[in-house]
């Protein structure tokens, strides 16, 4: 399989971090782009006392660019970030349908049901409904 387009989600999360470095050297190996993708949730999305919903928004997408795509950025691979609205699953999965990718690779957080403590929510239902591969990171016991 050519990987030519991965897409990472991303949110400050040491699960994030940890698939967007996996993200990062799959993209080196095959000189593939990467689309990083964060989505703004409804209580992610409302301003704190004296912010308005631009700046909340502002805020989240600089953070985005810089912080949380470091990894991906520092290897100088191409890099492109999407910020949406809605759901992370949501979001992931119009992001892979709209740019063809070839993989979508997401971090594990592993809270919940049985299942979505084996995969995570997100990640379990990214994989379920995805139309292209899906790469679940799992977190690392031994940073704990």
């Amino acid at each position: 399989m050519k990987l030519r387009t991965i897409t990472v989600g991303v949110d400050g999360s040491r699960n994030s971090d940890r698939a967007a470095s996996v993200a990062a050297d799959l993209a080196e190996l095959s000189g593939a782009q990467i689309i990083a993708v964060h989505a703004l949730g409804l209580l992610e999305g409302t301003p704190d006392e004296g912010d308005s919903l631009f700046d909340r928004r502002s805020a989240v997408r600089e953070e985005l660019e810089t912080t949380w795509t470091e990894v991906l950025r520092r290897t100088g691979i191409k890099v492109r970030c999407v910020l949406r609205d809605g759901s992370p699953v949501m979001a992931l999965l119009a992001v892979a349908d709209e740019s063809g990718a070839d993989l979508v690779v997401v971090g594990r957080r592993g809270h919940g049901s049985l299942a979505e403590q084996v995969l995570g929510s997100t990640s379990a239902a990214v994989a379920n409904d995805s139309r292209c591969p899906v790469l679940v990171v799992p977190d690392d016991p031994a940073s704990d």
